[in-house]
């Protein structure tokens, strides 16, 4: 530990004792005598790295992370290469909300460690898929491990998440299946595996997988029970899946994230009984818990939307690409609003293909920003020229082309709503869906679902949600005021409810597509769906969900009073 010190072998010797006896009195949480036994050292020889790390080690145990920062930076300036020092720091900046200086860190290690210590691949790569959504990276680390260790559970595990979050769900069964062939109890595979049948529009193996993790009591129970109350309808109040979410309930008052998830499983649970009162008092309080966690500020909102109205203009739209695609369709509004109903219809036509929730619109445009030295913003962005969109509308393509052997493709990604105008500018031929439904019935059905995703705060208040759907009602009056006629096309999810066949027509011939008997199917197309909504559209069209909130008419005024009870028809 210290053989490179420039002191004789006597002081050397003294030091790695007292660093022996400063590591055991952290090990015994002896904070005060590991402190004094650091300023002995300090004595003998200021600035030793390992003193430095074990002050970070004891600031971090202490949530001090500042200090703990501070320490192990000041280890690594001594010993920069030092596996255990950049493990440290690397676990300080995950703590600290730091992603992508933790994944740096991490990946140096890695590469320092010809063997791929396991715990630190596993902590690199649960950043990747959860913090960064770079599962692919995830991936490149796992698989040669896998090779050296092809029956490690935790790196099968690992592998079929990465490969879940990155939709490439063929390789994520492929090794759940190992998984689970090494462990049948194995509880996350278990979930994991009830989550793709699911998505898949197996209901029935879905819930068999859902109790057969839940079969093994776990920490992550309250995230099972959350996923099986999704794709189950609950018509008995003594059902065995709800006592154990009241157990889980009352055992674990001080857990905020657990108490979050059974509270919107059980609001869930007595809306499928009927219960009202209970339903929204559950579902209050999970949004309660949900909100303690958000940074969501509906002030910012108001700006940034404000920016972007200002943004687009109709001058703005001479100068657009001159790409003539029109493989992609994108289906945009509110979330809850029906948006995946119309994806499943069109996805059931053998001209189409889903690509889901894929975020590739916003991911080309920020690309960007590497053209040049300037940070991109919103007014640089309406400054691109024709050849700048052009570019931005042939890498969309470029990217949504993978993996796709129809001629048109469906993206449904939610935050396209504020990117309708970039979407214009660099595909002037693409079609844009609006898709509407009554603002009290999408309002609610936010609500109760424990959506996730930090841009999705606004749902955990009844005032904010109102709010927000004012705001959003303003975004797409100034879309259909400043697009050219026939770009977007607004369909009313209540419409589809009531005359399936008459609307599919009319959305089809927007489409430019022709007729096809497979879109009145759409509940049997066995894509992958990725949203609250994977029990709902394994349906055959349904009337349950229209006029949902009357029942909660007067725990939602609050609600009311901000947007009133007329819907969009009215």
């Amino acid at each position: 530990m210290s053989d490179n010190l420039p002191i004789s072998n006597t002081k050397k010797r003294k030091i790695d004792a007292l660093l022996q006896q400063g590591n055991l009195a952290f090990a015994q949480s002896k904070m005060a005598s590991c402190e004094k036994i650091c300023k002995k050292i300090d004595r003998i020889i200021d600035g030793l790295p390992h003193v430095w790390n074990l002050r970070g080690t004891m600031a971090a145990s202490l949530g001090k992370l500042d200090r703990a920062e501070d320490c192990f930076s000041q280890a690594l300036k001594v010993a920069p290469n030092q596996v255990e020092f950049l493990e440290n720091l690397a676990r300080v900046y995950a703590l600290k909300g730091q992603p992508r200086k933790a994944s740096d860190l991490y990946e140096k290690t890695i590469r320092f460690q010809h063997t791929n210590k396991l715990n630190t691949v596993l902590s690199y790569c649960t950043i990747m898929i959860e913090e960064l959504q770079e599962a692919d990276k995830a991936v490149d680390v796992l698989l040669p491990l896998l090779k050296k260790h092809p029956e490690e559970i935790r790196l099968l595990a690992m592998l079929a998440t990465a490969y879940f979050n990155g939709d490439k769900f063929e390789q994520c069964e492929v090794y759940l299946q190992q998984l689970l062939s090494l462990d049948p109890n194995h509880s996350v595979g278990n979930r994991q595996m009830g989550l793709l049948q699911s998505q898949q529009g197996n209901i029935t193996q879905a819930q068999d997988y859902f109790h057969h993790a839940l079969a093994t009591p776990t920490p992550n129970d309250s995230v099972t029970y959350a996923n099986l109350v999704l794709v189950k309808k609950y018509r008995d109040p003594n059902d065995d899946d709800i006592l154990q979410m009241k157990r889980i309930e009352q055992s674990t008052i001080n857990d905020s994230i657990t108490q979050e998830n059974v509270c919107f499983a059980l609001g869930k649970v007595y809306n499928d009984l009927k219960d009202t009162e209970q339903a929204f008092s559950y579902f209050r309080r999970g949004n309660a818990l949900r909100r303690t966690r958000s940074s969501y500020q509906h002030e910012q909102e108001v700006v940034h939307i404000q920016q972007i109205m200002d943004a687009y203009t109709p001058a703005l739209f001479d100068n657009n690409s001159a790409l003539t695609s029109t493989m992609p369709f994108f289906i945009t509004g509110m979330p809850r609003c029906g948006t995946t109903l119309i994806e499943q219809i069109l996805a059931s036509h053998p001209d189409v293909q889903s690509k889901g929730e894929c975020d590739i619109m916003e991911n080309v445009a920020l690309a960007r920003r590497h053209c040049d030295a300037a940070p991109l913003t919103l007014e640089r962005i309406t400054h691109f020229t024709k050849h700048e969109w052009q570019q931005v509308g042939q890498d969309y393509r470029d990217a949504v082309s993978d993996n796709t052997n129809t001629a048109h493709i469906t993206d449904k990604t939610l935050g396209n709503i504020r990117l309708i105008g970039a979407i214009h500018c660099a595909l002037p031929h693409a079609k844009i869906i609006h898709v509407r439904r009554h603002p009290l019935d999408t309002c609610w059905s936010i609500f109760k679902n424990n959506l996730a995703g930090e841009l999705l705060g606004f749902g955990s208040s009844l005032t904010d949600l109102g709010q927000y759907y004012r705001m959003y009602q303003q975004l797409m009056a100034h879309w259909r005021n400043v697009l050219p006629e026939g770009v977007m096309y607004e369909v009313n999810y209540e419409d589809i409810v009531r005359n399936q066949e008459a609307e599919t027509r009319r959305l089809l011939a927007f489409c430019d597509l022709e007729w096809d008997d497979h879109c009145l199917q759409f509940h049997t197309l066995r894509n992958q769906v990725k949203t609250a909504s994977v029990a709902q559209v394994r349906r055959p069209i349904y009337k349950d969900s229209v006029a949902a909130w009357k029942p909660y008419e007067k725990h939602l005024q609050a609600l009311i009073d901000i947007i009133g009870t007329k819907g969009w028809d009215e």
